[in-house]
């Protein structure tokens, strides 16, 4: 992947080490984080889920934690759903009921956006596309989601993905989408 940090072996055996020492720990940290977000998507009650936002950028120190992917996935979700919340967007955590069922809806809509990224066959192609309209992720969750994740998002991936939402969107999302995107005047 482009700018992807090689490891050496030293630093692979360091991480696995410091994650056995760990284990317990990130499994507490885990379900607390987890059980955090499931009560409050049940008790719409954002503010306690934006504030595992700093609980989990403070854990950023401890190698263990924050180099899980999951862990990472679920900072990044909540990030969504915070900018989402101060734009008044459709929410990404809109319809599941807990921690895990964002978490999957994020790596369903992070593997479909990936199908149309990597240019796999025109009908893998049409079942993302088919999924995501489903989902209808806001600028913000289209932008993040692609963001650091293992998809190298080009010009043509961003205008496949406005094309996708461009009858969803209002005019200020549109806007949005194009300047994270550096799309410029391509909304046409």
């Amino acid at each position: 992947m482009i700018g992807e940090k090689k490891y050496t072996e030293e630093e692979a055996n360091e991480y696995f080490k410091e994650l056995a020492a760990n284990r317990e720990v990130i499994r507490t940290t885990y379900q607390y984080v987890t059980d955090t977000v499931t009560q409050a998507l049940r008790t719409e009650d954002f503010s306690k889920l934006f504030s595992l936002i700093p609980y989990i950028e403070s854990l950023e120190d401890t190698k263990a934690y924050s180099f899980t992917g999951r862990s990472q996935r679920i900072l990044k979700y909540l990030h969504i759903i915070q900018l989402e919340y101060n734009y008044q967007c459709p929410l990404f955590c809109e319809g599941c009921p807990d921690a895990d069922a964002v978490y999957n809806k994020y790596v369903s809509c992070l593997l479909a956006m990936r199908r149309i990224a990597f240019h796999l066959p025109p009908e893998s192609i049409q079942e993302a596309d088919s999924f995501l309209r489903t989902c209808v992720l806001s600028p913000f969750a289209v932008y993040m989601i692609t963001s650091d994740d293992r998809i190298d998002a080009t010009g043509e991936f961003y205008r496949h993905m406005l094309d996708l939402y461009r009858d969803l969107w209002s005019e200020t999302e549109i806007q949005m989408f194009l300047g994270f995107t550096h799309l410029g005047g391509a909304a046409d």
